[in-house]
Parts: structure tokens; sequence; C-alpha cells
């Protein structure tokens, strides 16, 4: 992640960056147990749908690496 772009494109609101980043790995947590369980039960469709929101979140956190997995 490239913190100091995005701090500049949340405005240079260091404390709601922090407060958005705190909500994503909380999150990213249950997110993860979902993927784990799909891929488990061989559910393509819930699978692919939290890889996408996990991937939308970190594109806006400018965790390019993770957005691109």
């Amino acid at each position: 992640m490239d913190y100091a772009l995005a701090v500049h494109e949340f405005g240079n609101n260091r404390a709601l960056l922090n407060t958005v980043l705190d909500n994503f790995l909380k999150g990213v947590e249950t997110q993860m147990a979902l993927v784990k369980t799909a891929a488990d039960r061989q559910d393509a469709t819930t699978l692919s749908s939290e890889a996408h929101r996990i991937r939308g979140a970190a594109a806006s956190l400018t965790a390019r690496a993770v957005a691109r997995a």
C-alpha cells in the first residue's frame, strides 16, 4: 500500500484514512473466511463475489498488489 498516496487521495485526512483502514482490516478477516468456505465448497459464485469485494476495497486504499491479485 502506498500510504502517502492514500493520504493524498483521502484529502490529507489521516484520521479518515486510518478509520477506513481499520474497517478494511476487520472486514477482510470475515471475507477471507467466506473465501475459504466457498473454496472448500467449490462455490464459485461466492468465491468470485468476495474476491471482487476484497480487490475493490484494496484498490480504494491504494493497495495495488492486492487489487491486482
